[in-house]
């Protein structure tokens, strides 16, 4: 629409001085100086942020996986009667991961897979890989998974959580209510908070966002703009026992250590 106008216009001023050279055979010919066009939208109109988000989102969706929980259940004759989807070995839980290395070992939360008699991870090609953990430290609610495939999976790579400033923006990967590879934004609302572990010990020094998490998104990475790790999602702090609240991460500086 823009360009059509300024073409209009350009005929309005060209149109005018023809008529100023008709009355006038000794007014000095008028050239209409051509308008700039405007410059062009990149892909279909989406800005700039728009096109690094989604590059970010494709670079990085191959190296989030999803990861599942089976525990033992008691035989139902052991107790009382048990559901259909409350049989021995049955998925009990899920959440989210990243792949930290070549290796294959993936990080996610400790209370993603503690008590896990069985733990599958689901790449971003669908592949379905079992997976044993190698570590864990559960006053950080961390724990690092190790899966075995015939091609390596790629890392994600690694920024600093030493360097952040609050109104940074942030992108979070992982698989809410199970949705596997969901993107949600948001920004660094806060650096420097404590929250109360599942073992009853602090977390210290977590990363507030507002990007929204939910459960399931718990294990999976959050990163920068540029798509570097900068921490591990892991809770949501509330007071009405929803997902609405305020996202918490643990800053990946502390993984390393």
């Amino acid at each position: 629409m823009q360009s059509r106008l300024f073409a209009s216009r350009r005929q309005i001023v060209a149109s005018a001085g023809s008529a100023l050279g008709t009355a006038s055979s000794s007014a000095a010919a008028t050239t209409a100086t051509p308008m700039p066009a405007p410059a062009p939208l990149p892909d279909d109109g989406l800005s700039a942020e728009e096109l690094r988000a989604i590059k970010v989102f494709q670079d990085s969706c191959d190296s989030v996986v999803f990861v599942t929980r089976a525990v033992a259940s008691a035989p139902a004759w052991l107790g009382a009667p048990t559901s259909l989807f409350d049989q021995p070995g049955t998925a009990a839980g899920s959440g989210s991961g990243f792949v930290w290395d070549e290796h294959g070992h993936i990080v996610t939360n400790h209370h993603v897979v503690k008590g896990a008699t069985e733990l599958t991870v689901t790449t971003g090609s669908q592949e379905v890989l079992t997976a044993s953990v190698v570590g864990i430290d559960a006053d950080r609610d961390i724990a690092v998974l190790r899966v075995h495939t015939k091609t390596p999976l790629r890392a994600l790579p690694l920024g600093s959580s030493g360097t952040l400033r609050v109104g940074q923006r942030t992108l979070a990967i992982g698989c809410p209510f199970g949705l596997d590879f969901t993107l949600t934004t948001g920004v660094v609302s806060g650096l420097g908070r404590d929250m109360l572990g599942r073992t009853g010990r602090p977390i210290t020094g977590c990363i507030q966002t507002d990007a929204a998490l939910n459960p399931g998104s718990s294990g999976g990475p959050l990163l920068d703009s540029s798509g570097r790790v900068i921490g591990v999602n892991t809770a949501i702090m509330t007071t009405s026992g929803s997902s609405a609240g305020v996202g918490m991460s643990i800053p990946v500086d502390a993984v390393r250590v």
